[in-house]
């Protein structure tokens, strides 16, 4: 059963839960960091732990660069494109203090497996927002047919 939990991260672990993605024009790669972070809501602490399937919504720090040295940045492996193409890097990672809202289900007495997390002013607002836009959308079915590679 899913639940939503809303507050401030009072501790996380080291590196915290983070997502990076690189884009060039309308390709991107994205990579998301796992971890754990401490959550307060209304004097009660519950630990949220998420893996690096997580999907962090929130304000990113955008970068501008060479595909190489941003995809090198965001861990990202393999040759992405021609060395020196333009790109843009896109980070957000959960830090003490920061307003965060969670989808997940409750693993224990104070432990919370997190599947979706918004951080940032609004957080709440935008993770409703969020599961609202994916009730409302058809499921999606199977593409049929030859795979490109």
């Amino acid at each position: 059963m899913n639940l939503r939990l809303a507050g401030t991260v009072v501790a996380t672990s080291r590196p915290p839960p983070a997502r990076w993605q690189v884009r060039v024009g309308r390709r991107r790669w994205q990579r998301s960091d796992g971890g754990w972070f401490e959550l307060e809501a209304d004097g009660v602490r519950t630990w949220i732990e998420v893996s690096s399937l997580v999907e962090i919504l929130g304000e990113p720090e955008e970068t501008d660069g060479a595909l190489e040295d941003l995809a090198e940045r965001a861990g990202l492996v393999g040759e992405l494109g021609p060395r020196g193409t333009p790109a843009r890097l896109s980070h957000v990672a959960l830090a003490t203090g920061a307003e965060v809202a969670v989808l997940g289900a409750l693993k224990g007495a104070s432990i919370f497996h997190g599947d979706l997390v918004a951080c940032g002013p609004g957080a709440l607002a935008r993770l409703d927002a969020v599961i609202a836009r994916r009730d409302a959308a058809p499921p999606r079915t199977p593409r049929r047919g030859r795979r490109r590679y």
